[in-house]
């Protein structure tokens, strides 16, 4: 009798760590984008195998904004054009820093961000979003 009381036990305490450690990894998970250049015209959902369209300005800088504080954002290999930021800015395209973002590329020379229709107000902001910050890798 102790022996299957010692067994319960350890099936309820084992099938409670594995959910526990499923649940944190799902979370983490979610937390986790990727943007393409994409020529199929579709948008994707951010995963890895459905990225982010990020194909022309209007669509990186759309799908960018769109993610989630605290997110991981992987940019697959592609050249990308953006209008930047539109952090304290009056401008009215570009993307909005999220907090806790931390973006990754695919290494020097295989991802390429190119900031287009920039002004002095446009630059100084991305700057200023990266907390001067910008580092390669």
């Amino acid at each position: 009798m102790k022996n299957m009381k010692r067994m319960i036990l350890q099936l309820v305490g084992g099938t409670f760590l594995f959910f526990l450690y499923n649940r944190s990894h799902a979370a983490n998970w979610q937390s986790e984008y990727w943007i393409a250049y994409r020529t199929d015209a579709q948008n994707g959902d951010g995963s890895l195998g459905n990225p982010y369209n990020g194909n022309g300005a209007d669509n990186f800088d759309s799908n960018l904004s769109s993610i989630i504080a605290n997110s991981v954002i992987h940019i697959l290999p592609g050249s990308y054009q953006t209008r930047g930021s539109k952090w304290l800015s009056v401008a009215t395209k570009g993307f909005a820093f999220h907090n806790g973002w931390k973006i990754q590329g695919s290494g020097v020379d295989n991802t390429i961000i190119q900031l287009i229709d920039a002004n002095a107000d446009t630059a100084s902001n991305m700057v200023r979003a990266c907390d001067g910050k910008v580092t390669k890798s």
